[in-house]
């Protein structure tokens, strides 16, 4: 039966919220697999497919990396889903940010190699020479460099502090965004 308002959706949640916590209190916090039969089934439909994000990415002219940042894409509309459809919180909310922002960080870095081939010099100075040569506007590439400011804490060894509170939710929403400016601004530059 389907969903005709808001009042018919909070009662279809409340049931689905007791169904999974009953599913889970009798599994109980084992790590093992379990049988296909019962998995809860993930709604089809909202992780776009790898040749979906192809189709939207007509900056990039190699198939196989193209596919790879398709592949980091699909996760993100997981980590996107997970955010934006259910209550989680707290350290796991935050390392869910965490890895959104290493996701697209390390798309936007593969973008770039593209475009500015590798050079010695590090992420910032490949951004600065993308906006000198007009490849990308100043704005991106400001995004872009607060992008990959933010991400430098994806490698735990460097870390000195605990990042409990480090990553919030429009953190996640602009790493997104600044991703998706790179790619949709490059991509109008190849039409």
């Amino acid at each position: 039966m389907a969903i005709k308002n808001n009042k018919e959706l909070e009662e279809k949640v409340n049931e689905v919220s007791a169904l999974l916590k009953e599913i889970s209190k009798y599994i109980g916090a084992s790590t093992e697999d379990i049988d296909r039969k019962y998995k809860i089934e993930f709604p089809r439909g909202y992780i776009r497919t790898a040749e979906q994000f192809r189709l939207k990415l007509t900056c990039i002219e190699d198939y196989t990396t193209k596919t790879n940042i398709a592949y980091q894409l699909m996760l993100s509309d997981l980590f996107t889903w997970l955010l934006n459809r259910t209550d989680i919180f707290g350290t796991v909310k935050e390392m869910i940010i965490k890895y959104q922002i290493a996701i697209m960080g390390s798309i936007v870095e593969t973008i770039t190699k593209q475009y500015v081939p590798s050079n010695k010099k590090g992420f910032t100075k490949r951004i600065d020479k993308m906006v000198e040569e007009e490849i990308i506007t100043e704005h991106i590439g400001d995004e872009c460099k607060w992008l990959w400011e933010i991400r430098t804490g994806i490698h735990l060894f460097e870390l000195s502090e605990q990042e409990y509170g480090k990553y919030k939710s429009e953190h996640f929403d602009r790493a997104t965004l600044a991703a998706r400016a790179l790619i949709s601004h490059l991509n109008s530059n190849k039409e």
